[in-house]
């Protein structure tokens, strides 16, 4: 349910007043303690309050906060968080425009696209979600929601997800390829390699460009800096957000050489984001980053990637009349289940058990898992079992 005066977003559920975190915890005012297994959907990667964080906003704080509109007086912050960032980045990828968020990014992404190629169609995937601004909600793979916030349809071609076959339909009217490595809301769904090698080529055939959604995939999250990286996809424009702030309101878009010339040729102020780029957000982006480098965080996803493939293939081969399936990369999962109910009750049974999981918001039978990096060894184990043990509570029910 909502709580007054903040409007409703979606079906209503119980309202929990969280009202502090603590690593992969949140608290609520009666004191119970939730383990939160999206992360703040994919957000928050290091759990909460980590004293690298801290330490970092207290002492940007300290300094200054907002100084300046992104580009015109650039603070000393934010060109040390680029300079770090983009020793992360992919081969070819120079060019480093902060916004607020991921919709932003995406909008920043779109019209740089346009501006580059003068072409007025984009192609999108069904199922894919890369925001709700009016023009990334044209990009929706979901038509109830193209529908109820309608942009301009006839500007985006919608292609089936996974299908190298239909990827015929990008030609030279195309601007450029949306797509996200691994569809988040459209139910954890991932691609094989001849869908992203024939993508690529047709891209390069026709002169779109290929613009890669890394807002939920990015920082680790699939067992590399980046997804596109494991995929070996070479995007023209890398899009980011979410787990980049740190908990912060941080997102960027990333240019490959010469299309940033190609806005600045406009002769117009390419990109203003009044708080873009934020120095408090840079702050705690450079933090995160050092601790993801020093504590080698990504090989730990890789590692617990391993594991969770094998404790949910065996979960399905044990309780198949519960799961269909399990699919994901690093840690970002989607649990398949059978019946839209079925996910249901194992949504609620979880939070039962104090464990915080949600739903993709195209796909009512799949339930997310994507935990932060830092869950030790005795957490990973806790989880494991009380989750097997739902699974075999709706086993016997059926």
């Amino acid at each position: 349910m909502a709580i007054p005066p903040l409007g409703p977003i979606g079906p209503e559920r119980p309202a929990l007043r969280i009202v502090r975190g603590q690593g992969p915890f949140v608290y609520d005012a009666d004191g119970r303690a939730w383990m939160d297994l999206t992360s703040g959907l994919m957000v928050n990667v290091l759990g909460h309050r980590h004293p690298a964080v801290e330490r970092a906003v207290a002492r940007q704080v300290r300094q200054h906060a907002h100084v300046m509109v992104y580009g015109v007086w650039p603070a000393e912050i934010q060109v040390r968080w680029a300079r770090r960032l983009k020793t992360l980045l992919p081969e070819g990828l120079t060019a480093i425009y902060p916004t607020n968020s991921g919709t932003e990014a995406i909008e920043g992404a779109l019209k740089t696209a346009f501006v580059k190629t003068g072409r007025r169609t984009f192609v999108a995937f069904e199922g894919a979600y890369h925001g709700e601004t009016q023009g990334a909600l044209a990009l929706i793979g979901s038509p109830a929601y193209r529908t109820a916030f309608r942009w301009t349809e006839a500007s985006v071609l919608h292609l089936p997800w996974d299908d190298p076959t239909a990827l015929e339909a990008i030609d030279e009217r195309v601007a450029a390829v949306v797509v996200e490595p691994v569809q988040g809301e459209g139910g954890i769904r991932t691609a094989g390699a001849r869908f992203w090698q024939t993508l690529q080529r047709r891209c390069r055939d026709v002169g779109a460009l290929l613009i890669l959604d890394e807002v939920q995939t990015g920082m680790g999250r699939c067992g590399s800096w980046w997804a596109c990286q494991r995929l070996q996809v070479r995007p023209d424009i890398l899009v980011l957000g979410k787990a980049l702030g740190g908990g912060f309101p941080l997102g960027a878009f990333v240019l490959r050489a010469g299309l940033a010339q190609a806005l600045l040729a406009t002769g117009l102020i390419p990109h203003l984001s009044t708080f873009g780029g934020h120095p408090v957000s840079c702050a705690a982006s450079l933090a995160v980053i050092r601790v993801i480098r020093r504590q080698r965080l990504i090989q730990r996803v890789q590692r617990l990637e391993a594991r969770w493939r094998r404790v949910f293939q065996g979960w399905c081969r044990a309780y198949p009349t519960v799961l269909a399936g399990a699919r994901g990369l690093g840690l970002m999962w989607g649990l398949v289940f059978h019946r839209p109910e079925q996910a249901e009750a194992f949504l609620q049974a979880a939070q039962a058990r104090g464990y915080l999981m949600d739903r993709p918001l195209f796909e009512a039978r799949v339930v997310r898992f994507a935990p932060p990096y830092i869950l030790t060894p005795a957490q990973v184990q806790r989880v494991q079992g009380d989750l097997e043990a739902i699974l075999k509570e709706l086993a016997v029910r059926q």
